[in-house]
């Protein structure tokens, strides 16, 4: 068991990586706020004082993947591109934190400036009309919401198959309609 965090020195950046090493290690569903304060070396006590319910460490932990997969539309990068490679960070990055996936589609800090407006420049300056922007960052959304949210990793119909890779040429293929 690590040494003991003082009051003082555990914060809730600390709490919310250890809750994400915890995650990638047992899952959502095999953590509990006692196994995180004792991998943290602090009181249940202390950990509750920085996140008041698992809930809202949850959000935190979403909100602080999300922030590590997102990145802004470089000057010079084609915008599709950018989209594509945006949509697959996220997909992969949960892919690592089995069940965090519920936690960053709903979490409240999730504003129009996060996602959606950018996602719809983008679409609106590689020459998609007001409405394809709309239809298309809807559609996009959607599918990437329900891949996260789905046992697609392990669906009997992809068992062969790399579901990576699946998602991938799914998201080509929304791109690529109008």
């Amino acid at each position: 068991m690590p040494a003991a965090k003082s009051r003082a020195t555990l914060n809730a950046d600390d709490i919310v990586e250890a809750a994400l090493t915890l995650i990638r290690e047992r899952g959502v569903d095999g953590f509990s706020m006692r196994q995180l304060s004792e991998r943290l070396g602090a009181s249940l006590g202390a950990t509750y004082r920085h996140l008041p319910t698992k809930d809202a460490l949850l959000q935190q932990c979403g909100k602080a993947v999300f922030d590590r997969s997102w990145r802004p539309l470089q000057d010079g990068e084609e915008p599709l591109e950018w989209l594509q490679a945006q949509v697959m960070s996220l997909y992969h990055v949960l892919g690592e934190h089995p069940g965090l996936a519920s936690y960053v589609i709903r979490r409240p800090q999730a504003s129009a400036r996060d996602i959606v407006d950018p996602v719809h420049d983008v679409l609106i300056s590689s020459g998609f009309t007001e409405d394809e922007a709309i239809t298309t960052g809807l559609v996009l959304t959607l599918y990437l919401a329900g891949a996260l949210l789905s046992d697609f990793e392990h669906s009997v119909a992809v068992e062969t198959a790399d579901a990576g890779a699946l998602v991938a040429a799914g998201v080509r293929f929304i791109l690529g309609r109008r």
